[in-house]
């Protein structure tokens, strides 16, 4: 392995949809410039008090993940499937999402998630413009 390898290119992401992709499928074909993204989150609330002391208290906060797509992706289909079962059944489907990468060693696993935002087509630009899909889940480990 090269020395301070960090590469993304070799990233791999797994999904599982319920009732639409229980055994899970890959994401592929992801936007070069923003593939699979954390969102930051607040790990800590603090707070000043009137007297200037500093109180601060842990809260669990939701993590925010983008995914962002190239309308040729093989994915597309499954989160299309997705956004139509919720819109029909009106309730929103459990998503768990595992994210790697080889060139770090490391593996991020997200679980109790759902769709919370989804584009509607691409760009109709000079080129089809990328597809960005926004989860949030309940943690990651």
């Amino acid at each position: 392995m090269a020395l301070n390898n960090k590469t993304s290119a070799n990233l791999v992401a797994w999904m599982m949809i319920e009732d639409v992709a229980p055994a899970g499928f890959e994401l592929t074909q992801f936007d070069t410039d923003a593939g699979v993204v954390a969102e930051q989150i607040a790990e800590v609330q603090a707070d000043m008090t009137l007297d200037g002391k500093l109180v601060v208290g842990y809260t669990p906060n939701p993590q925010v993940v983008n995914i962002t797509l190239q309308p040729t992706s093989p994915a597309v289909p499954y989160f299309r499937e997705l956004q139509q079962t919720q819109r029909t059944r009106k309730q929103p489907l459990q998503v768990d999402l595992t994210v790697s990468f080889p060139a770090t060693g490391r593996n991020y696993v997200f679980s109790g998630g759902v769709l919370t935002q989804g584009t509607a087509m691409p760009g109709g630009n000079r080129v089809q413009g990328v597809l960005n899909f926004q989860f949030t889940f309940e943690k990651v480990a």
